[in-house]
């Protein structure tokens, strides 16, 4: 399973997926949700995330707040030929997304592609949806596990 959210007051919450691992297809997409029943205000939300995929390029990521409607992208395509992601995204990480050499090619703790401050004020209880899509051929992957902590 996924470790390493922090968790540093009463007032956090993390959630990890119960439903996973879940195939990724090949020119398909999979979703993931988790329900949130902790209510109040966010103020930070981070997420981790594992995945297994031949070709990280293909992929695309997004986050929803299903009882609000609101959708961030976490993930655009990017890493040629590279294989597998196991991330911490955080607005507050020190870096942005940046592929390295090795499996996985996305690795460590990094700032989203787009900043998850949207959800900011939003009430953190209800569902949350992760949806990988692999947008490219002749590959396909797993989405192993995914957490979200809210502050």
């Amino acid at each position: 399973s996924v470790s390493g959210i922090w968790i540093e007051s009463a007032n956090a919450s993390q959630n990890c997926s119960f439903d996973t691992p879940l195939p990724i297809p090949d020119l398909g997409s999979t979703a993931s949700d988790i329900t949130e029943f902790t209510t109040g205000p966010i103020t930070r939300t981070n997420v981790t995330l594992w995945i297994t995929h031949t070709w990280v390029e293909a992929l695309t990521v997004t986050l929803t707040h299903v009882d609000t409607g609101t959708v961030l992208t976490l993930i655009t395509p990017r890493c040629p030929g590279g294989d597998d992601l196991y991330l911490e995204l955080a607005d507050d990480a020190g870096q942005p997304l940046a592929c390295r050499s090795g499996v996985p090619v996305l690795f460590g703790r990094a700032r989203p592609d787009s900043p998850l401050a949207a959800f900011s004020g939003e009430d953190r209880s209800g569902t949350w949806r992760l949806t990988v899509n692999d947008n490219g051929g002749s590959e396909s992957g797993t989405l192993q596990n995914w957490c979200v902590a809210f502050k």
